[in-house]
């Protein structure tokens, strides 16, 4: 494992530099990463990850979504809420406080948004004040999530410390509006509308160390993907108000952008022991994993190491801990035709995408396939070749036969003669190559019906198994009967 905690040393340590503020950076190299790798050639990409220590101070605010649907979760919450916050003010190295509150929707709720209790050290205040939730109201499927985190990230009287890093621990179980529109943000008088965008950038901008971070924890006991799922599926509510928007994805990109996670249980019994991992792991251990995704995952021999778990945060939070990662790539096999491949490598922070760097690995041109080109004036109903698969069909009755490279086919002159004129021809290529592809050695192409003195570049017929056929041009009576014949992709 190489692991390496990155500090300033002496310098920070006697004052001529001050301690910096570090933020998450992924730094993949080379960046961009467009690879022209022949067969067999061998590449890597590497990514290093940098993760700040450990804040000194950190207020956590319970974010809890009480509408109806939610009853089992909360039932939970309040069974436990003096292990989970009693648990929250004992973290390790950071100075604690803990506040809550409750979110519903509009129209139909008075206070869709309730701010109970500030960020404090009292245990009992806050448990006091989650035992007061119940569920109840909601209305349609999605909630006013946006209005209430909006307002956590922008209004000064919910009492964050201006010194303490912010993390919002918000549970529900269903999607948000998107926008929340300028009537309800005005209490009936138009301001402005909530949309995700603004609540997202006002999360990125709000108290120090890079903002407020996002825990979102996804409940069972609303939409199949909970607050992941789709917020126009249920927005009835809003049609006579707003607008009805948004897209799926809600929690996950708000969690990957403010450095944060979301998770989604099985059963409202783990949303304790959730809550209580999820701020462990962003205060103090995090995962941090590496994949391929995408058409180059063929290509990606190794990823080395694709997991680091229980990376403990630097307690100090001028310092960063970082980790590495190599993504080892082999050239594909060549093809008759230069291919792209695309994708991307992942770097995901317990779960959650933190940055991609997009990959393309083009396939060279390198083989060109050497076989028969039939040509006949009729065709036949699928003759097998033998030796071949069942798709290995022969389309073209017997005439013309040509053993060339198939990008050597040659062309032929038609006569302009009007008696030509619709006359029907019909084409098939066909090679069998065991040292080339042991597995699959023989290769044919669907027939190719032309009609001569037509506009167009032919119709194929029957089956393929491994080659393309079409005419390079159309076959008009004084031109040129053009073959072009590929390996398919």
């Amino acid at each position: 494992m190489r692991l390496s905690v990155c500090t300033f040393g002496l310098l920070a340590a006697t004052g001529l530099l001050a301690s910096p503020v570090f933020a998450q950076t992924v730094v993949f190299t080379p960046d961009p990463a467009n690879l022209q790798l022949n067969p067999g050639e061998q590449a890597t990409v590497h990514a290093q990850v940098c993760l700040p220590g450990q804040p000194a101070k950190a207020d956590i605010y319970l974010l809890a979504d009480t509408t109806t649907s939610m009853t089992p979760v909360l039932n939970q919450i309040k069974a436990n809420a003096q292990q989970i916050v009693t648990t929250l003010l004992a973290t390790p190295n950071v100075d604690i406080k803990v506040g809550c509150g409750q979110y519903r929707d509009f129209p139909f709720d008075i206070k869709p948004f309730d701010h109970q209790v500030s960020p404090v050290k009292n245990a009992n205040t806050v448990v006091a004040a989650i035992n007061t939730w119940f569920a109840g109201g909601g209305g349609d499927g999605s909630e006013a999530q946006f209005y209430a985190l909006y307002n956590l990230a922008t209004d000064p009287s919910i009492g964050f410390r201006p010194d303490a890093k912010r993390i919002i621990v918000w549970f529900g179980d269903s999607p948000g509006h998107d926008p929340i529109c300028d009537f309800f943000v005005g209490g009936g008088v138009p301001t402005f509308e909530i949309t995700e965008a603004l609540t997202t950038a006002a999360l990125q901008a709000s108290g120090p160390n890079n903002g407020t971070t996002i825990i979102a924890i996804g409940s069972p006991t609303g939409y199949p993907t909970a607050l992941d799922d789709d917020p126009t599926a249920s927005a009835q509510d809003y049609s006579f108000f707003c607008t009805v928007g948004g897209t799926s994805g809600q929690a996950t990109r708000l969690a990957t952008a403010t450095g944060g996670l979301y998770t989604q249980i099985t059963d409202p019994a783990e949303i304790t022991q959730s809550i209580l991992d999820a701020v462990d792991s962003v205060l103090t251990a995090v995962d941090v994993s590496c994949t391929a995704l995408g058409d180059i995952t063929p290509f990606v021999t190794a990823i080395v190491p694709p997991i680091y778990e229980d990376v403990f945060l630097p307690s100090d939070p001028a310092k960063q801990v970082c980790v590495d990662f190599d993504v080892q790539l082999e050239g594909p096999p060549c093809g008759a035709s230069q291919f792209l491949h695309e994708g991307k490598i992942e770097v995901q922070l317990n779960g959650t995408a933190l940055d991609e760097l997009p990959v393309t690995i083009a396939q060279p041109q390198c083989y060109v396939p050497v076989g028969l080109v039939l040509i006949s004036v009729r065709r036949v109903d699928g003759v097998p070749f033998t030796g071949g698969d069942p798709d290995d069909l022969m389309w073209v009755g017997p005439g013309i036969t040509l053993t060339v490279p198939f990008d050597q086919i040659p062309a032929f002159q038609i006569p302009s003669d009007v008696i030509f004129q619709g006359f029907s021809v019909f084409a098939q290529t066909v090679f069998n190559d065991p040292a080339s592809f042991p597995s699959d050695p023989v290769k044919a192409s669907p027939g190719l019906k032309v009609q001569l003195g037509v506009n167009n570049l032919g119709v194929n017929y029957g089956t393929g198994s491994g080659l393309d056929l079409k005419l390079g041009q159309p076959a008009l009576l004084g031109g040129m009967f053009v073959l072009q014949s590929s390996l398919s992709p």
